[in-house]
C-alpha cells in the first residue's frame, strides 16, 4: 500500500515489549511502511532513541505517541495519543510519574495477592524478573515498571503454579481480588485533557467487543467522556466485521479512523503495517505460533484514513 502506516507499535520502553527501536524502523522501511507511531505504555522515555532510529531510516516518518490506560465509566480503557509534541516528556513529566507510581502499586498488590494465594513469588523474584527480562537501555532509565507479562507467565508455568499461559489472566484476577482489587488507574478526566491541550490526537484503542457488549449509545457516551477524536478500527483483535462497524460508526460521527498492529516483540516486526491483511502470529524468536485474521482490506478504503494522515501531516505517496 502506498499509504501504509502503523499507528500502534511498542518498543522495549514498554514494560511488556522487547522490540528495539532501531529494529522497528528498519522493519518499517523494509516493508514500505511510510509512517509508524511508537505508542509505549505510560511513558515517552524512548523519544531520543526513536528520533535517532527515524533519522537512520529515511522515508519512515516517526509519529510521537503514547498509550494511556485510564479509568472511565465503562471500565478501564486504552487510548492512543498520536502527534504528541517532541518536548512532551518535559511538559507531561507529572503524568508519567503518576503512571510510574501506579505500576509500583500494581506490583505491590500483585505480590500481596500471590502471598494470599500461597504462591511463592515475592520481592526477590520480582527483582530477578525485572533485572533479567528488560533491556538495559530501558531499565537504566525507568527503574521499576509493571512486571512484564511473558517472563512472569513463564515463571509461573515453570514453578507449576499454572499449567499453561492460558491460565495467567485468571490467576492475576484472583490475586488482585484477594487484596481488594487492582489499584485504580488514573482517571480519564485527569490525564486525557493534558494531551489534548498539547495538540495530540486521542484515539480509542482496540475497542474490540464494545459495541456488542454495550451498544452504540454507550459508545457515544464513552466518546463524549474521553474526548477521543478517532477510533482504532484496524487492530489484530478485530474481525473484519468488527472493523467495518467501527469504520461506519466513525464516519457517521465525523471521527478519524486509525489502525495498527500493536506490535510488541521482535518476531512481530515483520508484520508492521500489515494490520489490513492476513498474517501469522509469532513468538519473540520469530517462530510461528498460530494464524490470526487481521482486519480485512475490504473494511477500509484510502479515503477513510486520509483525514488522520492529513491531521498528522503525513505525506501520502500517489
Amino acid at each position: 500500500m502506498s499509504f501504509a502506516f502503523d499507528f500502534h507499535v511498542h518498543s522495549w520502553f514498554s514494560y511488556d515489549a522487547l522490540l528495539a527501536p532501531a529494529e522497528a524502523f528498519k522493519a518499517a522501511r523494509r516493508l514500505g511502511v511510510s509512517a509508524i507511531a511508537i505508542t509505549d505504555h505510560y511513558n515517552m522515555d524512548g523519544f531520543g532513541a526513536f528520533r535517532a532510529a527515524s533519522a537512520a531510516s529515511p522515508g519512515v516518518t516517526w509519529v510521537p505517541g503514547m498509550e494511556l490506560s485510564v479509568a472511565t465509566s465503562f471500565r478501564d480503557r486504552d487510548v492512543v495519543a498520536l502527534g504528541v509534541p517532541r518536548n512532551a516528556p518535559e511538559l507531561l513529566e507529572d503524568v508519567v510519574m503518576c503512571y510510574r507510581a501506579w505500576m509500583r502499586n500494581y506490583n505491590r498488590a500483585l505480590l500481596a495477592g500471590f502471598e494470599a494465594l500461597g504462591i511463592p513469588f515475592g520481592e526477590e523474584e520480582k527483582h530477578y524478573l525485572l533485572d533479567t527480562s528488560r533491556p538495559g537501555e530501558a531499565s537504566s532509565i525507568q527503574g521499576e515498571v509493571r512486571l512484564p507479562i511473558l517472563p512472569l507467565e513463564a515463571w509461573l508455568v515453570n514453578a507449576g503454579v499454572i499449567s499453561d499461559r492460558m491460565e495467567f489472566s485468571g490467576l492475576v484476577e484472583r490475586a488482585m481480588k484477594a487484596v481488594g482489587g487492582m489499584p485504580p488507574l488514573p482517571d480519564a478526566d485527569n490525564v486525557l485533557p493534558r494531551f489534548r491541550k498539547l495538540g495530540a490526537l486521542l484515539i480509542l484503542a482496540h475497542p474490540q467487543r464494545f459495541l456488542e457488549e454495550y451498544g452504540e449509545k454507550c459508545l457515544d457516551a464513552l466518546v463524549e467522556e474521553t474526548g477521543v477524536e478517532g477510533i482504532e478500527a484496524g487492530h489484530l483483535a478485530h474481525s473484519e466485521a468488527q472493523a467495518g462497524r467501527y469504520v461506519e460508526y466513525a464516519e457517521r460521527r465525523g471521527m478519524l479512523v486509525s489502525g495498527g498492529t500493536d506490535t510488541h516483540l521482535p518476531g512481530e516486526a515483520q508484520f508492521i503495517g500489515q494490520w489490513m491483511s492476513k498474517c501469522r502470529q509469532v513468538d519473540k524468536n520469530g517462530h510461528f505460533t498460530r494464524d490470526i485474521q487481521v482486519t480485512g482490506r475490504r473494511a477500509f478504503e484510502k479515503k477513510q484514513v486520509l483525514p488522520l494522515l492529513e491531521r498528522l501531516s503525513i505525506p501520502v505517496r500517489a
